[in-house]
């Protein structure tokens, strides 16, 4: 309880209870703000009369002021906040989507499965993110991080758990701000010539090299992906069974590891 007497720490807590209120119960951003600027200024209007002596006022007034900025950080974090994102477009049924291959994810039985960019609608600059599914059928056009494609398609939405507890990855997919995905097919997009190079697809080219280079290695299936897995992030290629294994034992945490991580630890 001694550190509940330091001011950063009582703050810091009032804080984490404004962003949960502001996560769990939404308030109009506009009114949130106004309050927090209104509070912000009874503070300094407080500290000025009361610069000599303690009262319960000024406590009460900063607790109040921290709690309505963390509503107001947490709502304004949400992608929907922006001005730019997609969902304050009107959308027909099939619209041009120029989207950029943020991240690879892991393929289902049925499709490859990719985070990406948007970089504009219908030719608007647009802001936001989406889950694009190519089947796995399409070989003819391979998709790294960094590609730009241009694609016709309508938006859908991304479909709850069928069961009661299973894992909600529509809620995780939320909390990074994906909230539609585009469906692929083979005569739907086109894969634009030359697109810019930012630092994550110069680390993804490097990383599928190395990768290129320990197939070409005397390693089995299940020892190639752990070993993806821990020098260079890259789980998609761990099984299930493995991962089942891994997970029973209580050692799954040893999957998590980054590149970065074992970076650190040979330096």
């Amino acid at each position: 309880m001694k550190l509940l007497a330091f001011v950063p720490i009582k703050l810091t807590l009032l804080l984490i209870i404004g962003i949960l209120i502001g996560y769990y119960f939404p308030f109009d951003t506009l009114f949130t703000l106004t309050l927090t600027i209104l509070l912000f200024v009874s503070l300094g209007v407080v500290y000025a009369y009361e610069r000599h002596t303690k009262t319960l006022w000024f406590g009460i007034i900063a607790g109040l002021t921290t709690i309505t900025l963390g509503i107001f950080l947490i709502q304004n974090a949400q992608p929907q906040q922006g001005r730019l994102h997609y969902s304050t477009l009107t959308l027909g049924q099939e619209s041009v989507w120029h989207l950029k291959i943020e991240e690879v994810l892991k393929p289902t039985a049925f499709s490859e499965r990719y985070i990406v960019e948007i970089k504009d609608v219908n030719g608007l600059f647009t802001t936001g993110k989406l889950i694009l599914n190519k089947p796995l059928t399409d070989r003819l056009n391979i998709l790294l991080v960094d590609d730009e494609i241009y694609i016709i398609e309508a938006l859908t939405a991304i479909k709850p758990p069928l069961n009661p507890h299973q894992f909600r990855y529509k809620a995780y997919l939320e909390q990074l701000g994906i909230y539609h995905q585009l469906k692929l097919t083979a005569c739907s997009y086109y894969k634009k010539e030359n697109s810019s190079k930012t630092i994550f697809g110069i680390a993804a080219s490097a990383r599928n090299h190395i990768i290129e280079k320990l197939k070409g290695a005397s390693f089995g299936q299940e020892e190639l992906g752990v070993i993806q897995a821990l020098l260079l992030g890259q789980r998609t290629e761990i099984s299930k069974d493995t991962y089942d294994n891994y997970k029973n034992a209580g050692a799954v945490h040893i999957l998590a590891l980054s590149g970065l991580h074992i970076g650190i630890l040979l330096l």
